[in-house]
């Protein structure tokens, strides 16, 4: 079976743009998880929270985490108290996760609209015999991602609060992330929390890429 030379371009083109989106995105089911703030939690190098316990800590990170993935609702998570009895999150802090959830909602809707598209194209190129699009289409999103993900990771570990600054002013309105570090976002999420999350998003982006590369190579 074959198809019109501009169709299979098309559907090349399409996993081209796919690649990179569904690299980026995937990990984030693993990362913002409450399984994923343990970890960091257990590194020695993210410090403890000054306000909580332990125990605490987890449990109102657990809730933030929770509302970010739809579990918790977000009048529950403004009315979360602390064990002294004190309100959990300021009002600010509770817009700024509803700014948070609308990111990250918005990034895993074009992750599946990214992954269908891009499997459908992969099914349609595999039907008409064309695997050297794919594999020539795999590779190309691939590098893309890949030179992306060198820029984020190289700008992130030469000058993180510059690179956390730019990240922030690209998806927030300006002042609405910026906290004092007795509020509970920053004891719950210090900036070593982050950086350890930046690198290690990168490493996940480059296990993802590896495999996508040998599939690559196995339909060339």
């Amino acid at each position: 079976m074959s198809a019109p030379r501009w169709l299979a371009a098309l559907l090349q083109g399409i996993i081209v743009v796919a690649v990179p989106v569904v690299l980026f995105f995937t990990p984030l089911y693993a990362f913002v998880t409450p399984a994923f703030v343990r970890h960091e939690y257990a590194q020695p190098h993210v410090p403890a929270a000054e306000r909580f316990t332990p125990e605490e800590r987890l449990r109102l990170s657990d809730a933030a985490v929770g509302y970010l993935r739809g579990s918790v609702s977000r009048e529950a998570l403004a009315s979360l108290r602390t064990a002294e009895g004190e309100t959990a999150f300021l009002a600010r802090e509770v817009e700024h996760l509803v700014d948070v959830k609308r990111v990250i909602d918005a990034m895993l809707l074009v992750h599946g609209v990214a992954a269908v598209l891009g499997l459908l194209s992969v099914l349609a190129l595999w039907r008409i015999g064309a695997l050297a699009r794919i594999s020539a289409g795999l590779t190309t999103g691939v590098l893309l991602a890949g030179g992306v993900i060198v820029l984020v990771v190289v700008s992130a570990l030469l000058d993180f609060a510059t690179f956390f600054t730019a990240f922030h002013q690209l998806f927030f309105t300006a002042g609405t992330w910026i906290f004092d570090y007795r509020d509970t976002l920053i004891q719950l999420y210090p900036i070593e929390f982050w950086m350890d999350a930046v690198w290690k998003m990168g490493a996940a982006i480059g296990l993802e890429a590896a495999i996508a590369l040998i599939v690559a190579r196995r339909l060339r």
